[in-house]
C-alpha cells in the first residue's frame, strides 16, 4: 500500500494526476458494479473508454489491478489496496459536496427540457430530487423548439437536435430509433404502406415540424434504405405536428400514421393499441443532447446533471429491451 501511496504523492499536481482522478473513479465503479460493462453504463461512457482508462491507470501506478480484463475479473492485491484507499475517500468527498450544496441558500436552476424527454425520463423523479436537495430551486421549461442559451437565462438545456451555437459544452445523453406506427384497425381499413413513396402519396401521414418550427420530412426520409428514392413532395402531407402526445391521439382514431419510437410509445405497443410498420426500413434516430455555457460550472448544475444520468440509467433498467444508447460523452 505504501508503494501506491508514494506513487500517487509523487504525481500530485501534475497533468497525469488529473487523468488518474478520472481513472480512479472508473476503477472504483467497476469494482462496485461488478463488471466493466455495467460501470460504463453507470458513468455514461463507452466500454472501450473504461477499459482504456484502467490500462492507463495501471501503467501510471506500475501495478496490475485485475487478474483479467473482462466482465469476469478478480482484484489483485494491489487492486484491493487501491480500492480500500479511495472507497472511503470518495464517500467522504460526495458527502461534503452534498452538504455544501444543500447548505447554500437560493440555488436556483433554470432548465429547459423537451416535453417527451421530461415525461418519459425525469419528471417523475424530480420531486424526490428536490426533497433530497432542499436548498435547490428549479424552474422547468418544457419545450419543443430551438433553445438559445445566450438569449435566455437557462442554466442548462436538453435538446433533440444538433445545435449550431458556438462556445457551448455539448454532450449526447440518449439516442432512440425512429419508426412508423398506426393502429391495427388502420391496416384493416387502408392497408399497410408498401414503401416510403406509398406512405407519403397514398396514406394520411402526420409529418414533423422541426425545432425551427418548419414542416420537415427530410430528417426522417434521409435515413431510408430505399435506393434511388423518387423526389417526394411534402405538399402531399396534409398534417404536420410538433407534439408526440397529440400525434398519438390522432393515430388512435384509426385514421393516421405517425412518427415515433418504441420508447415513447411503449405503453401503446404493450397494450396493442399501436403497431410498428415498415420494420425493415430505417427511419432514423433522435438524439437528446445536454447543452450548457462554458462558464457554468456551479455545483448545483453538476448535481442536476448527475441526476439526469441517474434517471436515464433507471429507465434502461426498467425497460432493458428498448434501444437506449447513452454511453457517449
Amino acid at each position: 500500500m505504501r508503494d501506491i501511496i508514494k506513487t500517487l504523492f509523487n504525481l500530485k499536481g501534475t497533468p497525469v494526476m488529473d487523468l488518474i482522478h478520472d481513472s480512479i473513479k472508473i476503477f472504483t465503479t467497476i469494482v462496485e458494479a461488478g463488471s466493466l460493462r455495467k460501470s460504463a453504463k453507470i458513468l455514461n461512457i463507452g466500454n472501450a473508454t473504461a477499459s482504456r482508462k484502467i490500462k492507463e491507470l495501471e501503467k501510471h501506478l506500475g501495478v496490475s489491478l485485475f487478474t483479467q480484463k473482462s466482465n469476469n475479473f478478480k482484484l489483485t492485491d494491489s487492486g484491493m489496496e487501491l480500492y480500500s484507499i479511495f472507497k472511503e475517500q470518495q464517500q467522504f468527498i460526495n458527502n461534503k459536496i452534498h452538504q455544501f450544496i444543500t447548505s447554500t441558500p437560493n440555488n436556483l436552476l433554470r432548465v429547459a427540457i423537451p416535453v417527451v424527454f421530461g415525461y418519459h425520463i425525469i419528471s417523475k423523479y424530480i420531486p424526490d430530487f428536490i426533497r433530497k436537495n432542499p436548498n435547490i430551486k428549479l424552474e422547468l421549461y418544457y419545450h419543443n423548439h430551438e433553445i438559445n442559451l445566450f438569449e435566455t437565462n437557462f442554466d442548462l438545456a436538453i435538446i433533440n437536435y444538433h445545435s449550431n451555437q458556438k462556445s457551448l459544452l455539448t454532450r449526447r445523453l440518449l439516442t432512440v430509433n425512429v419508426n412508423l406506427y398506426c393502429t391495427p384497425k388502420y391496416i384493416t381499413k387502408y392497408g399497410c404502406p408498401k414503401d416510403t413513396d406509398d406512405l407519403i402519396n397514398n396514406h394520411l401521414f402526420i409529418g414533423h415540424i422541426n425545432h425551427q418550427q418548419q414542416p420537415d420530412i427530410k430528417n426522417i426520409l434521409h435515413y431510408t434504405k430505399i435506393d434511388n428514392m423518387p423526389q417526394l413532395d411534402k405538399s402531399n402531407i396534409r398534417i404536420f405536428s410538433n407534439n408526440a402526445f397529440h400525434n398519438t391521439l390522432m393515430a388512435q382514431t384509426d385514421e393516421a400514421i405517425i412518427i415515433g419510437s418504441d420508447f415513447t410509445l411503449r405503453k401503446e405497443l404493450l397494450n396493442h393499441e399501436l403497431i410498428k410498420i415498415l420494420e425493415n426500413e430505417a427511419f432514423g434516430e433522435i438524439s437528446f443532447h445536454l447543452i450548457r455555457k462554458n462558464e457554468i460550472t456551479n455545483l448545483s448544475s453538476n448535481l442536476f446533471i448527475d441526476f439526469i444520468n441517474e434517471c436515464i440509467h433507471k429507465t434502461r433498467e426498467e425497460y432493458p429491451d428498448l434501444y437506449l444508447n447513452h454511453n457517449l460523452r
